[in-house]
């Protein structure tokens, strides 16, 4: 089969999960015998191959490339997402369609590519078929989070400004969600009603071989903790840093990953001086979690997978999350981790002092490799396919 997998971003500009796991499954697809081809979007119009895969990079008719939105002002941004809201100049994207006639299209993250890709879908008698990974069809700002919170349902202005997109999601041939979470919440708020084909498939991690985690900890009288990701408000960052400003000192906290905002690293490195704070940049994956005994993912929002959770258990890291979107669909208390609630700075303050004084408990490497296994890139692959295969 010829694949078109349709995504915002792609190497080398990937900047969140999303991009990885096209990546993954561009390159699962190509092992297996079919040809996918990525479309993503650019500056300007480009063709290169990328692991052997082709990828499309298209200049999208807009004021400008999605990457570089935190240049503007709100008020131009705002202009920015009308126009994709919209999508009125989308006739380049018909045109790769016909000249390279897919058997499939399958969009990821559409920010900035449109859901216009259906209606040419649609046009030339291509399936098509959506992956959820974010809340761009339901969100101006793809997160549903505002002012420090979680949105439970959309505001009036995000259901107003997706309303077309909401009515275009019944043109498609089948939905997926990386999560049973995003699934359930875009169906409850009455998109993909008409599509009968619905499945829940999670991403992939490139699994590998490793050694067990709990020996490290026998050697090393430190506790460290570890977070890995993008520094961000949504995240739960800072009160994830508050709570470990009150604890003893042996307890040290390794921050990996940077903000796409500058200034908000800068404040965040400023507010959080303690010596048990570490902020290390970008590391090597082997790096990252050969040092640190327990991942933390603090996240508030509801976020729809979990990537990191997966690739800490991987590494036969156990993880202490909130309980929110996918995660709570990850993680099996006392075999790979643990969850809490959002926000509980009791609860986490309390958890992070018992595993401290009970470092046994965490000797939970068997199980976080062996729950790891289930997300291989070949089985989600394999998943996509016989999905594929249903709507041909």
């Amino acid at each position: 089969m010829k694949i078109l997998l349709v995504n915002t971003l792609y190497k080398p500009y990937a900047i969140g999960g999303a991009e990885e796991s096209t990546r993954l499954l561009a390159e699962g697809l190509l092992d297996l015998g079919h040809k996918p081809i990525v479309l993503t979007s650019y500056e300007y119009d480009d063709e290169r191959v990328i692991n052997n895969v082709p990828v499309l990079y298209v200049r999208m008719p807009n004021i400008y490339w999605w990457f570089h939105s935190k240049k503007y002002q709100k008020s131009y941004r705002a202009l920015w997402h009308i126009i994709d809201a919209w999508s009125p100049f989308s006739g380049k994207i018909r045109k790769i369609i016909r000249k390279h006639q897919p058997d499939i299209i399958h969009t990821n993250n559409l920010l900035n590519m449109t859901v216009n890709i259906w209606k040419h879908g649609v046009a030339t008698g291509t399936p098509v078929i959506h992956t959820l990974r974010d809340y761009y069809l339901m969100c101006w700002n793809s997160g549903m989070f505002k002012d420090g919170k979680s949105c439970r349902k959309q505001c009036n202005i995000c259901k107003l400004h997706s309303l077309r997109k909401k009515n275009m999601t019944n043109s498609i041939d089948a939905v997926i969600g990386i999560s049973q979470y995003i699934l359930d919440k875009h169906l409850s708020e009455g998109y993909f009603k008409d599509v009968r084909k619905r499945k829940v498939i999670p991403n992939a991690f490139n699994i590998i071989d490793n050694s067990s985690h709990s020996l490290k900890m026998a050697e090393n009288n430190e506790f460290i903790l570890g977070y890995v990701g993008r520094l961000m408000p949504a995240k739960g960052i800072e009160w994830f840093l508050d709570v470990i400003d009150t604890l003893e000192q042996n307890i040290k906290v390794h921050i990996y990953g940077s903000a796409v905002d500058n200034q908000y690293e800068k404040y965040l490195k400023n507010k959080y001086k303690s010596p048990k704070i570490i902020f290390m940049g970008y590391c090597d994956k082997k790096d990252i979690y050969k040092n640190i005994n327990l991942l933390i993912i603090p996240s508030l929002w509801e976020e729809p997978f979990g990537r990191t959770l997966i690739e800490a258990n991987a590494y036969g890291v156990p993880v202490l999350a909130t309980s929110v979107g996918g995660l709570k669909e990850l993680i099996k208390d006392g075999v790979n981790g643990y969850l809490i609630p959002p926000g509980d700075v009791d609860r986490l303050k309390s958890m992070i002092k018992y595993f401290n004084n009970n470092r046994n408990c965490l000797n939970m490497s068997d199980g976080c490799i062996s729950r790891s296994l289930r997300y291989s890139i070949r089985n989600t692959t394999l998943s996509y396919i016989d999905m594929y295969e249903s709507i041909l």
